[in-house]
């Protein structure tokens, strides 16, 4: 679903160099905290430039499914930007900080946690190398982490450093995979490409919109949880 989602966009960056198409050019792309390479793996035609993983483990795996793309090692870093722009500089970037800063399964302290604090990083990566678009992927406590607060930091960042901003959750059973696994998705197209420019409110309301489907969500896990005499007890910074 995702990686549709990112290949239609990807189309529209050929259709704005008609030259590119016809040359037979394909989508240059990387990743930052890469892990194996699942965007890798689900769109093979692109040209995947460089990755960034710190983990021994995945990092061999990359090394010997991808070879061609270089890994960058620490996107903290000082330099990871300059040498990232030096390895190429991609279209698209599709990243999925830490996300145990942010699970309901975690101790949720989102943005105060140095994990959580990587998806600001990355963002700072992101404005020095200026893509075409980035995706960035996080699981669903996101938008209820320190009660909205943390997600709306990470969205207004975002509008800040100059991308529009199309999001939603998304679960992995309805796009072929036999599990259930739901992940906040946001697809941000960088504002220099031309297109109609958005309201400035638009990071508040996706994030409404956000918040209402995972409280939808809430409140129906919610009465199962309490038909079988099961009370959830309330957790995060503004708990009372």
């Amino acid at each position: 679903g995702v990686a549709a989602g990112v290949a239609r966009r990807a189309q529209a960056v050929r259709a704005r160099d008609p030259g590119r198409a016809g040359r037979g050019e394909r989508v240059k792309a990387a990743t930052m905290f890469s892990g194996i390479g699942a965007p890798e793996t689900a769109m093979p035609e692109w040209d995947w430039l460089w990755h960034a993983e710190i983990e021994p483990f995945p990092s061999a795996v990359m090394a010997a499914r991808h070879p061609g793309s270089i890994n960058l090692g620490d996107v903290s870093a000082p330099d990871f930007a300059e040498r990232a722009i030096d390895a190429g500089r991609p279209d698209v970037i599709v990243f999925g900080s830490p996300c145990q800063s942010f699970s309901v399964a975690g101790k949720r302290l989102g943005l105060d946690d140095a994990r959580g604090n990587l998806a600001l990083v990355a963002l700072g990566v992101i404005n020095k190398i200026r893509p075409h678009y980035f995706v960035f992927e996080n699981v669903p406590g996101l938008i209820s982490s320190a009660g909205g607060e943390d997600f709306r930091v990470l969205l207004e960042t975002i509008n800040e450093i100059g991308y529009y901003i199309d999001g939603d959750i998304l679960d992995a059973r309805f796009h072929g995979v036999p599990q259930r696994r739901r992940r906040v998705f946001l697809v941000c197209e960088n504002a220099d490409l031309g297109r109609k420019k958005r309201t400035s409110s638009y990071a508040a309301t996706a994030l409404n919109c956000l918040i209402d489907i995972s409280l939808s969500c809430l409140a129906a896990h919610t009465k199962r949880f309490e038909a079988d005499g099961i009370v959830l007890e309330p957790r995060g910074r503004y708990s009372p």
